[in-house]
C-alpha cells in the first residue's frame, strides 16, 4: 500500500505542552493505568506523551525528506524530458511541413530539361503512317518500307486527307460493331514488299522499324533477335 503524501512539513511543528492544564485528563488517566504497577507521576506522565510525539514527529520529518528528494528527483527529469520531447514534437512538425513541401513541388509544372549544345535540325523528320504503327502496337507484321523515307513521306501527304480529319470506320469483331479509325486500316498504295526494298532503303527502315517496335512495347527478346537480323552484314 502507498505511502499516504504528507501535505504540511513536519519541521515546522513543535511539540506540544503536554505539561499544561490542557493534556491534564490524559495525564491523569496514564497515572491511573500506572498504578497497577509502577506508578507515575504528573511529570513523568507529561514526559511519556512529548516521548511519544517526539517519536512519531522524528518518523515524520524521515518521510518528508524522503518525499522532498522524489520531488526533486521527479521535478528534475520532467525539466530535463521535456525539452527534449519538445524537441522530438517540434521536429515531427518540421518532417510534416517538409513532406506537404515536397508533394507541393512535385505538383508545381516544371519546364523541362534540355541540352543547350543540341543544334535544331534543318528538317522535321515525317512521323510513320498510322497504319504501320497500329500494326506493331498489335504485335503485327507490317512492311519496312513504311519506315524508309518514301513511306514516311507518302504518310505525311496522306495525313492532309483521311487522317487529318479523324475519319472512322465500322468494322466487324465477332457479332459487334465497332467504329475504328480508317488510318489505322488503310495500307497504303505505294508499299513496296521488304525484298523488294534497295540496299540504301533498307538501313534508312531499319533504324526506325528497330525505334517503333520498341516503342509498341515488343518484348526484349523479340527486338534483339530482330535486331541481330537487321544489323548483321
Amino acid at each position: 500500500m502507498a505511502t499516504p503524501r504528507i501535505t504540511l512539513n513536519p519541521n515546522l511543528e513543535s511539540c506540544p505542552d503536554y505539561a499544561s492544564a490542557s493534556f491534564k485528563p490524559i495525564r491523569d488517566l496514564i497515572v491511573a493505568g500506572s498504578a497497577q504497577g509502577t506508578p507515575l507521576t504528573d511529570t513523568e506522565a507529561a514526559a511519556r506523551l512529548s516521548d511519544g510525539w517526539n517519536t512519531e514527529h522524528d518518523a515524520q520529518k524521515l518521510l518528508w525528506d524522503a518525499q522532498v528528494l522524489a520531488d526533486t528527483a521527479q521535478a528534475t527529469a520532467t525539466a530535463v524530458a521535456l525539452p527534449a520531447q519538445e524537441e522530438l514534437d517540434r521536429a515531427a512538425v518540421q518532417a510534416a511541413a517538409e513532406v506537404e513541401r515536397v508533394e507541393a513541388e512535385k505538383k508545381k509544372p516544371k519546364l523541362g530539361t534540355f541540352d543547350s549544345t543540341l543544334l535544331i535540325p534543318d528538317f522535321i523528320v515525317p512521323r510513320a503512317s498510322n497504319f504501320a504503327k497500329k500494326k506493331l502496337d498489335d504485335k503485327e507484321y507490317v512492311e519496312m518500307w513504311y519506315y524508309t523515307k518514301e513511306g514516311r513521306l507518302d504518310a505525311e501527304s496522306r495525313r492532309g486527307g483521311v487522317e487529318a480529319d479523324e475519319s472512322f470506320g465500322i468494322t466487324q469483331v465477332g457479332s459487334t460493331l465497332s467504329l475504328k479509325p480508317l488510318t489505322a486500316y488503310q495500307a497504303s498504295k505505294k508499299v513496296v514488299r521488304d525484298e523488294d526494298l534497295s540496299w540504301a532503303q533498307f538501313f534508312i527502315a531499319k533504324t526506325g522499324f528497330l525505334a517503333a517496335i520498341e516503342a509498341a512495347g515488343w518484348q526484349v527478346e523479340h527486338r534483339a533477335a530482330l535486331a541481330t537480323f537487321l544489323l548483321c552484314d
